[in-house]
């Protein structure tokens, strides 16, 4: 994935192929203990299921916790947990897992820059915002017919037991 940056762990089974990134070094001003993402593509690579886990150190100076993705699809917010991108007929769906340990919920916002920046018409940034006291993993799906009751073990037992729980 990337020759020089954070660490990572990449494998793969006969129905998913994963990644677990190291992002500590990104957040360490924040204060934070951790921070580490995975990835995992199922169902025939059609459904991308993000795993964030986050560990707050003592010293966090955060005052939220924000997961971000812009888009050029029409954004629906269907509850605080549900989100549905549809462009060219096809609606996509990004959905919180039961796996997250992290209260809050998806708001979307239009992107206006001011010129000489290239306009940005019909791009929206969605978030995912959380207060920092309770947050300490976040597990989305994004895709075609996203299984709500998708289940993932910790990234700590991907190489051993997969990233799908059983």
């Amino acid at each position: 994935l990337f020759e020089d940056g954070p660490t990572q762990t990449v494998g793969n089974t006969s129905a998913e192929v994963w990644a677990i990134v190291n992002l500590t070094d990104m957040y360490h001003a924040q204060g934070v203990e951790s921070v580490s993402r995975g990835f995992v593509a199922i169902n025939n690579r059609s459904q991308m299921i993000v795993v964030d886990e986050i560990a707050l150190g003592a010293k966090a100076a955060l005052s939220n916790v924000t997961w971000a993705l812009h888009t050029y699809a029409d954004v629906a917010i269907v509850a605080a947990d549900r989100v549905e991108l549809i462009s060219g007929g096809i609606t996509a769906t990004l959905a919180l897992l039961p796996d997250t340990q992290c209260p809050g919920k998806f708001i979307a916002t239009p992107v206006r820059l001011a010129p000489p920046q290239y306009p940005t018409d019909g791009l929206t940034r969605v978030d995912f915002a959380a207060e920092p006291a309770g947050c300490s993993c976040m597990v989305a799906a994004l895709g075609i017919d996203v299984c709500t009751s998708t289940r993932v073990n910790p990234l700590a037992s991907w190489q051993q037991r997969g990233p799908l729980a059983a």
